[in-house]
Parts: C-alpha cells; sequence; structure tokens
C-alpha cells in the first residue's frame, strides 16, 4: 500500500507509538521509523526508550510526545556514539526531520554493520529490497 495522504486512525502498541500519532495530527510512512528506532533502543541497551515509572500509559504517552532520550550508564557506555547518532536520528520527534528508511540504510552506523555482517544476513533477495527501497520516492516522508 502507498500512503499519499496522512492517516489519522489511532493505533499502535503503546511503547512503540510514534508522537504523530499521539498527537492526532495525521501521519504516515515515518511512523514505521520511529518504530524502528524503538527497537534498535531496545537491541542496543535492553529496555525502551519511554517508561513509565508505574506503568501509566499517559505518562508513557507524554514522554514520546517530549522525546527527550536518555542514554543510561552503564547500559550505553559501550555503545558507540554512531549508534546513539542513529537511535536519536530515528526517534526525532518531529517526523519531518526524522531519517527516511532509505535515509536510514545509507547512515554510517548502518554501513558499518552491513560490511561486518555481509556474508552473513545480506543475500540477494535483501539487497532487492534495500535497493528498491533506496530508489524509492513515492512516500518520501
Amino acid at each position: 500500500m502507498v500512503v499519499t495522504e496522512p492517516v489519522f486512525t489511532i493505533c499502535g502498541t503503546p511503547t512503540y507509538v510514534a508522537p504523530e500519532i499521539l498527537n492526532e495530527t495525521g501521519y504516515g510512512v515515518a511512523v514505521d521509523v520511529w518504530a524502528l528506532g524503538v527497537i534498535l533502543y531496545i537491541l542496543l541497551c535492553g529496555f525502551p526508550p519511554f517508561r513509565s515509572r508505574d506503568r501509566n500509559q499517559e505518562e508513557l504517552f507524554k514522554l514520546i510526545k517530549q522525546g527527550h532520550l536518555h542514554f543510561l550508564s552503564p547500559f550505553w557506555d559501550h555503545i558507540s556514539e554512531e549508534a546513539r547518532g542513529l537511535v536519536r536520528a530515528l526517534l526525532q520527534p518531529e517526523p519531518t526531520v526524522r531519517l527516511t528508511a532509505g535515509q536510514t540504510l545509507l547512515h554510517p552506523w548502518v554501513k558499518a554493520m552491513a560490511i561486518i555482517t555481509a556474508g552473513l544476513v545480506l543475500e540477494r533477495p535483501a539487497n532487492d529490497v534495500i535497493e528498491c527501497i533506496l530508489n524509492d520516492t513515492t512516500n518520501a516522508s
């Protein structure tokens, strides 16, 4: 499905939901990049970037809308600045500032990881998907 106009349906798993969904301003494919940022944050440190102390959903949503990231020690001490920079770029509260999927694939940290894991992960079908994403201009957000 190609998204050509903003969507206004409120949906998503609370921890992964993007600010523009919560603000009900309309959203597009940039919400998927936000979710990728949440997933990357979790993969790098073991817990989500926005957490309510008492699992209060309204507090969680307020934190997501504010978008203040914290790279807590000791969990982030061994994580490179390039990886942190990518997380920051994926979790930009303003969707027009957030990286696109294509820009994410060109980020230096992603490219470095692709080189390291090239023999393990990137086979021909994956390269075709990456090329398709990089060449897609229909939903650039």
